[in-house]
């Protein structure tokens, strides 16, 4: 299958969403190849079973550098699925979310959850725990985690997360 032929989308998303087990289940279907984040400011994180460093777009170095490029490398790379994607996540490289945006090839979606709450007290567990994801691990092994709510913090959260998705 050419690249031109596969169906490109992109995940727009924050984090604790749900968009690690939408990537994965959109995985689980032998047509669909959606990579993780491509974009994380900490590593490129492809699809699993892509991730043994025999396929690549480039290291950080050449993404950071030429971020269009990289895209243009990941679009053309489907490797034989009908429909390629990955998510992009709201701290990501700004020039890519505006290709993306821009591309009206590119399917969007737009991934939201609506209890803010829930949100904001899934993303003080992880940072408190230190771990955003639980792939791999027993659930036997998981600590209950409480937290404290700061509201004036939940409320400052609340705006920065919708200033995001009026964007």
């Amino acid at each position: 299958m050419s690249a031109l032929a596969a169906i490109r989308f992109v995940i727009l998303s924050v984090p604790r969403t749900g968009s690690n087990y939408l990537c994965s289940q959109l995985n689980e279907h032998p047509e669909i190849l959606c990579h993780h984040e491509l974009f994380n400011l900490d590593g490129i994180r492809t699809a699993p079973g892509y991730s043994d460093g025999t396929f690549q777009f480039g290291t950080m170095e050449d993404r950071y550098a030429d971020p269009l490029s990289f895209l243009g490398r990941v679009w053309s790379r489907p490797e034989g699925h009908r429909a390629l994607g990955f998510k992009l996540a709201w701290r990501h490289d700004p020039r890519v979310f505006q290709a993306v945006h821009g591309d009206a090839g590119v399917r969007k979606i737009v991934l939201d959850r609506r209890n803010r709450l829930k949100m904001y007290v899934s993303e003080q567990v992880a940072l408190r725990e230190g771990r955003w994801t639980h792939y791999h691990i027993d659930p036997n092994e998981l600590q209950s985690i409480q937290v404290e709510i700061d509201v004036a913090d939940m409320r400052r959260y609340n705006g920065v997360m919708n200033a995001f998705f009026d964007e």
